[in-house]
Parts: structure tokens; sequence; C-alpha cells
């Protein structure tokens, strides 16, 4: 659920925004979206772009994809932290027997 703009961002808008896209400061309003999109913000010129207040500035940054990233890297984190102590237990398995071995030839030769 999209929150409603405050009515003080909304005064703060530029004139030309709110000339030229309407719509945009409607659905800001109505709180259909919490920013202004970016196919506006590149048909504006900067000098507008720059005065828009910074909460209402889209973002270039997907959060959705920034969480899906960082859950993919914890498991292969996880997966990594497995695959070393597996092979951790399995040398030391191996160096068990073969101390075993060797313990069992040295004191049946005495």
């Amino acid at each position: 659920m999209s929150r409603q703009v405050d009515t003080v961002e909304l005064e703060q808008l530029p004139e030309e925004l709110r000339e030229r896209f309407p719509e945009v400061v409607e659905d800001l309003r109505n709180g259909v979206i919490e920013e202004v999109p970016e196919a506006v913000l590149d048909q504006l010129p900067t000098t507008v772009v720059d005065r828009i207040p910074e909460g209402l500035l889209a973002s270039n940054v997907n959060m959705t994809f920034v969480i899906v990233l960082g859950a993919i890297a914890a498991l292969c984190l996880m997966g990594f932290m497995y695959g070393v102590t597996k092979a951790a237990a399995k040398a030391a398995a191996f160096f068990l027997v073969l101390g075993a071995i060797a313990a069992i030839v040295l004191y049946t030769q005495l």
C-alpha cells in the first residue's frame, strides 16, 4: 500500500513539473505513486529536477533485487562453510585412521 505524499512536499514541487505533468502530481496526492517516475525526471531539465524534494525522487536502486542478491550471497556462504567443514571432517577422519594404523603397527612390533 502506497503512502500519501505530504502536502508540504507537494507544494515544494517546481511549477514546471506541475504544468507539464499534472497527472503525476495528482497521483502523488492520491497516494497512487510515492515518487516521481524516472521517465518523467528524464524529460525535465536538471535545474527543475534539482528543485524536487529528495523524498519524491525515484531511486535507481531496486530493493527487491538487492534483497534477492543478499539471500543468494548468504546461501552461497553457508554452502561454502558446509563444504569446508565437510572436507575438514574427512581429513580429520583420514588422519585418525592413519594414526590408529601406525599405532597398531608400532605397538605390535614391540
